[in-house]
This record gives C-alpha cells, sequence and structure tokens, in this order.
C-alpha cells in the first residue's frame, strides 16, 4: 500500500472538488495531488486544446476497482481518462498511508 498512482483529468474545479471528496470520503485515497495542465488530443474529427486538471491518486492494488468504478460515476466526461500504474513507495510512506486510511475508516465519514 500504495502501490499504484491513478491519473485522471477534468475541465472543472467543481469536478475536481467532487472528485476528491468521494474518493477521500470512500477511502480510496489518502492523497489526492491536483496540477493545471494545457491539454490538446483528438476528439470525434476534432483536435482539441483545453485547460484541464490532473488529479493523481495514491491507491493500493485491492482498490484499483473500486476507485475506477467512483471516477467512472463521478465524473464529468462521456469518456474520462483513467490511466493507472504500479510504483514503489518507501516503508516509511507505506505506512503512513496504511495508517491514513485505516484512520479515514474510523472517522465514519464513508
Amino acid at each position: 500500500m500504495p502501490s499504484l498512482i491513478t491519473l485522471t483529468t477534468t475541465t472543472t474545479k467543481e469536478n475536481a472538488k467532487k472528485l476528491e471528496s468521494v474518493v477521500i470520503k470512500s477511502a480510496l485515497s489518502a492523497c489526492i495531488q491536483k496540477i493545471e495542465v494545457a491539454s490538446v488530443y483528438v476528439w470525434g474529427d476534432k483536435v482539441e486544446n483545453a485547460n484541464e486538471i490532473k488529479l493523481i491518486f495514491k491507491t493500493s492494488k485491492t482498490e484499483i476497482e473500486n476507485l475506477i468504478a467512483l471516477i467512472k460515476a463521478n465524473h464529468e466526461y462521456e469518456n474520462p481518462e483513467i490511466i493507472y500504474t504500479k510504483v514503489k513507495v518507501s516503508k516509511k510512506y507505506k505506512k503512513w498511508y496504511k495508517d491514513s486510511i485505516e484512520a479515514l475508516k474510523r472517522a465514519n465519514i464513508l
């Protein structure tokens, strides 16, 4: 724990806050980072340019499917970017993450 980094993007601060809130309240990530990015992508038959907010979730292998489902259910995009990759973390960070997820669950915010 955590062993995965999961990425998604959204265009509105409101949707970013919604995603952050439901993920934290569901204890699927103890840390979410957000970065404003400029994206260029193909949608249909057009090249699009958009200012987006990239959300970076730290999660565990056991929770990835739940995180993906939650992102899809709460995302404003028809086809949201959801990319995840395995990462290595320090023992100290792993302990912090595990303790933080347990604290979220004990706090009854779920």
